[in-house]
């Protein structure tokens, strides 16, 4: 039995609320059945039959017996007792009817649909019942009086099959029931299983989603349109100590700084769906913190009706760039601006200068006897000396000038806005009443004394030659003793022979006593050589091998670098015929591009050498670029024909990310003086990082000048860079030892 209600019966029953609807529904039904089997009684008159004369007592009770049930129906309260007594009553109608329709075969199709009816209450019981009073009610009342049963005489013989079998069928509707109810209650389940594991995955995608929003360290921010905070995460709390409930329905602009919220109100005002920034935000300790924010519109989704803001605390981040800018442009000592920075602000003035009509000038500054201090009293003595100078350079300018350190003992001062060039002198002057004040360095007196030499800025002028000019006065004023110089045309650097440097270098060109020499330049994953740069040396009779810094300037200055270029261009190419497959490196001065025809010069080089374009690198200071359409124009013909570009020394100059967007490059150079910073640490790595990440998003490639270390190799490896040259791997060789160093190393593939 146990097997039988657990395979075929329901294991749920109704609710009480689906069982009081369906309950009530039938026993209206059963009421309504009273006046309809009257109907039918008085139209038959079974009372008057003589064939049932003998057995009416049969009709009164079960009428009887059905008017019980439905009065009872209405009293009882228990679902067993209420069910059995409708259903009685049904069944009981049903019997009436066929009796009060004279037994007709098509009146008995109503046991069936009782049984239908019977069969809402989801109950086994009350259909048992029916197949019980069907059989107990088709042969009693068979024996009985037939006629009330049967209208077909040879029916009455055979009461009891004909009660078998009606009970049967009834039996067979009930099972067709009772299935029906198993295979809904499955499906039901069924539908309830996947339902159930549809909440419980909703539910958990929720309670992860508000895992990873309230305990996640970035602020969740829900804003209208009207700037109303609709929502806060709990983050909000830890992050800026403001409690999420306080800010609701509060304008979110309070909280952002008020320099920023212009910023702000553009992002979220400019139509894209999308958008990041960083802005201060106020803590709640009243201190400005830096956030990132990404925005998100979202006020067309009905769930969110605002801008969904997510910002974290970059607070330390930007303190980090900060500093990391400050002191690339700033000297640790003094805190004054470096070589850099200076010649950042030179090119800064010089453009206001044009723009405004405004003079500018730069003051070269050598103190006088430093090095007797630093011998007398150690080099923290004149550690206290220089730092005691800077702030008394700033003491005699304005707030709009820039005051620099460029090394050791010497100082720049960038002034702007000179009306004429007696502002200049008076400014050299105010300097130099100051240092002539005796300074308190650890107990003893010391007069600092300077030497200042004046450059007034000319049209067309370039930040590094009104250094120069500056610093060439300055030895002027420093030889004559005058405290200060103006820079006048024709005036030389006093420190070295010029006259005499420069005839000798105009007879090295002609003798041939410059030199060639070639540093590798290898992958820094396989080791193979990728690469090769040409260097010119200059083995002068009395100074020995000089390294280009020495008379480059003075070759540029004189005009002597066009034919010195070409002399390169054309030796280096000659020689490097002999190992095909490896590029060739090549500097270029800007005076070699200063003419229409420059590009076309060095391409004819190539064509007399035979040397493929595709195989040569040119590389050119960033700085020379900036502002030099023509030259760009040039650079772009050389690059039509193949030959690739590189900035070199990339990093130490001023051109901005507008500029290097605009050029035609192929490569960077990293700086050594960037590589020489790579020590494992973050801030010694970002600077090199963040060039080698530029490198990679424009897709230029990236070459490391200066490694020195393996364990430089390694971190550059590691930031992305896959070239590199320095003293790690060769230093610069001339043509027979470079030969031995290509055949010992591996030669990598032209690159594409």
């Amino acid at each position: 039995m146990g097997a039988f209600r657990t395979g075929l019966l329901p294991h749920v029953r109704l609710s009480d609320a689906q069982f009081r609807s369906r309950h009530q529904a039938l026993r209206l039904i059963l009421w309504m059945q009273i006046p309809i089997l009257a109907t039918v009684g008085v139209l038959n008159d079974p009372f008057g039959q003589e064939a049932v004369h003998h057995a009416t007592w049969a009709l009164p009770v079960m009428g009887i017996a059905h008017m019980a049930c439905a009065i009872g129906s209405l009293f009882v309260r228990s679902r067993r007792a209420g069910s059995f007594l409708v259903s009685l009553g049904l069944l009981l109608s049903a019997a009436l009817l066929v009796s009060l329709g004279g037994g007709r075969t098509e009146l008995h199709f109503a046991f069936f649909l009782t049984v239908g009816l019977i069969s809402l209450y989801q109950d086994w019981l009350p259909l048992a019942l029916s197949v019980a009073l069907v059989v107990g009610h088709h042969l009693l009342v068979g024996h009985v009086a037939s006629a009330l049963l049967y209208s077909d005489p040879p029916s009455t013989v055979r009461f009891i099959q004909y009660a078998l079998i009606h009970g049967g069928f009834v039996l067979g509707g009930c099972a067709v029931q009772i299935v029906y109810w198993r295979f809904t209650e499955q499906a039901q389940n069924e539908s309830a299983r996947i339902r159930a594991e549809a909440e419980q995955a909703l539910r958990r995608s929720a309670e992860r989603y508000e895992a990873l929003v309230q305990d996640s360290s970035d602020v969740t921010v829900v804003v209208g349109g009207d700037g109303l905070v609709l929502s806060v995460s709990a983050a909000m709390e830890r992050v800026l100590g403001h409690r999420p409930d306080d800010l609701v329905d509060t304008d979110y602009n309070q909280l952002i700084h008020p320099g920023d919220v212009a910023r702000l109100r553009s992002a979220l005002g400019d139509g894209r769906e999308e958008h990041r920034t960083e802005v201060r935000v106020r803590h709640a300790d009243g201190d400005w913190r830096w956030h990132e924010m990404a925005l998100r519109d979202m006020t067309g989704h009905t769930a969110v009706s605002g801008w969904v803001i997510n910002h974290r605390d970059v607070t330390e981040r930007r303190l980090a760039q900060d500093r990391l800018a400050y002191e690339a442009s700033h000297d640790a000592l003094t805190g004054l601006a470096n070589r850099a920075e200076l010649l950042r602000a030179l090119e800064r003035e010089g453009a206001a200068a044009v723009s405004g009509n405004t003079g500018m000038a730069v003051l070269y500054l050598d103190l006088d006897r430093f090095k007797q201090v630093n011998d007398m009293y150690g080099h923290e003595a004149g550690d206290v000396l220089l730092a005691s100078v800077a702030r008394s350079l700033h003491r005699c300018v304005l707030g709009s000038d820039t005051v620099g350190r460029l090394g050791g003992d010497e100082f720049a001062v960038v002034l702007s806005q000179i009306a004429e060039p007696d502002d200049a002198v008076t400014v050299a002057t105010r300097i130099l009443a100051e240092l002539s004040l005796p300074v308190d360095v650890d107990g003893v007196r010391i007069v600092p004394g300077a030497s200042i030499g004046i450059a007034l800025s000319t049209p067309g002028h370039r930040a590094d030659d009104l250094l120069r000019r500056a610093d060439t006065a300055m030895y002027h004023a420093k030889r004559d003793r005058s405290g200060w110089r103006a820079y006048v045309e024709g005036m030389h650097d006093p420190s070295t022979p010029t006259a005499t440097l420069e005839d000798d270098l105009r007879g090295a060109v002609a003798d041939g006593r410059l030199r060639l020499v070639y540093q590798p330049v290898l992958s820094l994953i396989t080791g193979e050589v990728t690469a090769v740069e040409a260097l010119v040396r200059w083995d002068h009779p009395d100074h020995g091998l000089l390294l280009p810094d020495a008379f480059v300037p003075l070759a540029e200055q004189s005009g002597l670098i066009e034919s010195i270029g070409e002399w390169v261009l054309t030796e280096a190419c000659r020689e490097m015929r002999a190992w095909p497959g490896v590029r060739l490196s090549v500097n270029l001065s800007p005076r070699q591009l200063d003419t229409p025809e420059s590009a076309d010069r060095l391409l004819a080089v190539l064509a007399r050498t035979g040397f493929d374009p595709g195989d040569l690198t040119v590389e050119i200071a960033e700085s020379a670029c900036i502002d030099a359409p023509e030259m760009v124009e040039r650079l772009a013909e050389l690059r039509e024909e193949g030959v690739r570009i590189a900035l070199d020394d990339f990093g130490t100059g001023h051109s901005s990310l507008r500029h290097l967007t605009r050029l035609p490059v192929d490569m960077l150079k990293l700086d050594q003086c960037f590589v020489s910073e790579l020590n494992g640490t973050q801030a010694g790595s970002a600077v090199a990082e963040a060039v080698i990440r530029l490198g990679r998003i424009l897709e230029l490639e990236t070459v490391a000048e200066g490694v020195e270390t393996a364990a430089q190799a390694a971190e550059l490896t590691l930031l992305g860079c896959r070239s590199g040259q320095g003293h790690l791997y060769a230093h610069p060789m001339a043509a027979t030892p470079l030969a031995e160093f290509l055949r010992a190393h591996h030669v990598a593939a032209k690159m594409s």
